[in-house]
């Protein structure tokens, strides 16, 4: 398949990717890369401009417009770079930045405590792996609580109760009680209620941006390599090398700003992890007081009062001036290099998705990306005024929060694909519906249909009178299900789904009608899975109950016209009640061969990702020339043939369309 991220979704899509669904998820790919790339860019002239005002200090480190220049050179190297190709110039540049940045993280080590390092390395391992869990699900639950007890906080999820509403739980509270409630924050000693946004959230919202574009660049380099060797090679190795570099940056962060405290008698607050800078002598990021400037004349900072742009060349200072200058410009040229290469590959990567898969796009494209991902980043810092950071951090969350959603569903997708590719028996022998929940986009004419797809109008019916219905369209399929059972579900359905709709015109003194209402639309949706699960059930196909579920919250319609369109096609093959075989020899489904048939004796059910043709008798061929193209009677696709010999059939070869171009029902061996 091409080098393209919406390739990724096909076990779980299908040929619905080759649609309107699969240009969304490329452009959301695209859009993805360059906002996380922008974000980097951000920060990073950051970073950069304070290296040239320690190096030159008529350099302005917070001027708006040397920012923009750096932004510009790197994007002219980077372009550079991503004109020269993967081999030559992108190459090229990584393995001369990594290179630069091992020297820097080695001579650190041997210029500092290096057994301190290394036990910061070993221990902090150990901290990971026995808190990586803990951390992981930690949401603030307590600490987000205080928005609710905090005077003009919002929410963002204002329920409307006259109680818990936004505000209105401390108006409420302090007229009973005729009393000012307590910050929250001061009475329980929690840390700040906005961390997680600040912190969790917008790290999240980044990483998860730089996804796609990491993804699909991994994928180039790693192209005849095992997943054991990927695994290995792109996820362990660098896991570990991150940690000796973080470890060692951060260990001496922390003993250098513990330094700082101890000489000028400054305790941090533990509980809420701060420190009073100004109590340090630190006032805007700078040293200010005579003891703080003496600390800073010998190269020892406050690391934790510092501005972002200055602490990774605080921790460079303490080594004197020479080797201070020497590590500076090496840490500036891996810093400029670093962001080279992660602009060149983002760029990379944007020009493969939008030329299809293309591994080799047009240059004149690579301008494009690599110019487009440079104004973007010079846009969001010059738009952005004095809130140019929180300009980055939303783009990136904004980038980021939709692909939360895709790579939950490309792990789906890659487990599936594995699970084919191992011939696991459970997806071998199963099935899958003849229409896909997003046919919708396509008209109801999707790419490679089943012959026994039903007509676009039919579809279309079904779904429009499943939104406003949802049980009419499934009443048969109810019925075959359940037999006398079916009206009961039925009832169940249409109730709760108009209860829902019923309920948003209701109105109360409190307002919290609406509410109920969802609460009964939650049960439709559940009801509606459970369907959708005993449907895959009787007709044996391939699923997954949490599927079901979010198949049905969000494409409820199309998940009813779904299962209509499948159980009008096919027989049921299994009994509902012992889930047994209804007929053990035509009802179990072959194994499809790679070319899309069946083996012998196999139903004309969609078996696995591939689409066999119904089984009908074909009539005889008449011998023809060999190059010849056959006139095909009834019942034949056209071909050229190849050879004078009698022709075996062994397997569907695909066509245009994904039909194979042998007589329909032809079996394996027949001539």
């Amino acid at each position: 398949m091409p080098l393209s991220i919406r390739y990724c979704f096909y076990p779980v899509m299908g040929d619905a990717i080759h649609g309107i669904i699969g240009d969304l998820i490329d452009a959301m790919s695209m859009a993805c890369t360059t906002f996380g790339v922008c974000t980097s860019l951000g920060f990073g002239v950051q970073t950069i401009n304070s290296g040239l005002n320690r190096l030159n200090s008529d350099i302005k480190a917070d001027d708006e417009t040397t920012q923009i220049v750096t932004i510009w050179i790197i994007t002219c190297l980077a372009t550079g770079s991503v004109m020269l190709g993967l081999a030559r110039g992108i190459k090229n540049f990584s393995l001369f930045t990594f290179a630069l940045g091992c020297f820097l993280l080695f001579a650190l080590m041997f210029l500092d405590n290096t057994w301190y390092l290394l036990n910061v390395y070993t221990q902090s391992i150990g901290h990971y792996i026995q808190y990586v869990i803990l951390v992981g699900f930690q949401c603030d639950a307590f600490e987000q609580l205080n928005y609710e007890f905090t005077k003009g906080s919002n929410l963002g999820w204002d329920n409307g109760n006259s109680m818990t509403g936004t505000g209105k739980l401390i108006q409420n509270v302090e007229a009973a009680t005729n009393m000012e409630m307590a910050d929250p924050m001061e009475y329980f000693g929690s840390h700040a209620m906005q961390f997680q946004d600040w912190w969790t959230i917008f790290y999240w919202g980044w990483w998860i941006s730089w996804g796609p574009f990491v993804g699909l660049f991994i994928a180039r380099i790693s192209r005849g390599r095992t997943v054991r060797e990927v695994i290995l090679g792109s996820l362990m190795a660098p896991i570990l090398y991150t940690f000796l570099f973080m470890g060692c940056l951060g260990a001496l962060g922390i003993k250098w700003q513990r330094t700082a405290e101890l000489a000028l008698g400054v305790k941090p607050d533990i509980n809420r992890g701060s420190i009073d800078c100004e109590a340090m002598g630190y006032v805007g990021g700078m040293p200010n007081s005579t003891e703080a400037i003496a600390l800073a004349d010998i190269g020892i900072y406050a690391i934790a009062c510092r501005n972002h742009g200055d602490r990774m060349y605080d921790v460079l200072e303490p080594y004197g001036h020479d080797i201070g200058v020497f590590l500076k410009i090496v840490t500036l040229v891996a810093v400029v290099l670093y962001f080279i290469t992660s602009s060149d590959s983002g760029s990379y990567v944007d020009d493969t998705i939008s030329a299809a898969g293309m591994l080799d796009p047009p240059y004149i494209q690579r301008i494009y990306w690599a110019v487009t991902e440079g104004a973007v980043a010079t846009a969001l810092l010059a738009g952005g005024g004095a809130d140019a950071l929180s300009a980055l951090q939303a783009v990136s969350i904004v980038g980021g929060f939709p692909y939360t959603f895709a790579i939950n569903i490309m792990c789906t997708a890659l487990m599936r694909a594995i699970k084919w590719d191992q011939e696991d028996e459970d997806i071998i022998s199963k099935g899958k519906f003849v229409s896909a929940v997003t046919d919708f986009t396509e008209g109801f004419q999707p790419y490679n249909r089943h012959p026994r797809y039903p007509q676009a109008g039919k579809a279309w019916t079904s779904l429009l009178i499943g939104i406003v219905c949802p049980a009419a369209p499934l009443w048969g399929t109810l019925q075959k299900v359940y037999g006398s059972g079916a009206i009961m579900h039925a009832i169940g359905l249409s109730f709760s789904f108009y209860i829902w709709i019923v309920l948003h015109f209701i109105v109360l003194a409190d307002g919290l009608a609406p509410f109920i209402g969802w609460t009964f639309f939650f049960g439709f949706i559940v009801h509606l899975a459970a369907i959708r699960v005993a449907v895959r059930d009787c007709w044996d196909i391939y699923g997954w109950a949490p599927e079901d579920f979010l198949c049905a919250m969000f494409l409820y319609p199309c998940v009813v016209g779904q299962m209509q369109h499948h159980t009008d096609c096919f027989p049921m093959l299994r009994d509902p009640e012992t889930g047994r075989l209804l007929n053990e020899e035509t009802a179990a489904p072959g194994k499809p061969s790679p070319g899309g048939s069946e083996t012998e004796g196999s139903t004309p059910a969609v078996t696995g990702f591939y689409y066999p043709m119904p089984a009908t008798q074909p009539p005889a061929m008449p011998p023809v020339p060999v190059g010849a193209l056959p006139v095909p009677p009834p019942g034949w696709q056209g071909g050229v043939v190849q050879s004078s010999a009698p022709l075996v059939f062994t397997g569907g070869i695909p066509a245009p369309g994904g039909m194979p171009i042998v007589p329909t029902g032809l079996q394996t061996g027949q001539a």
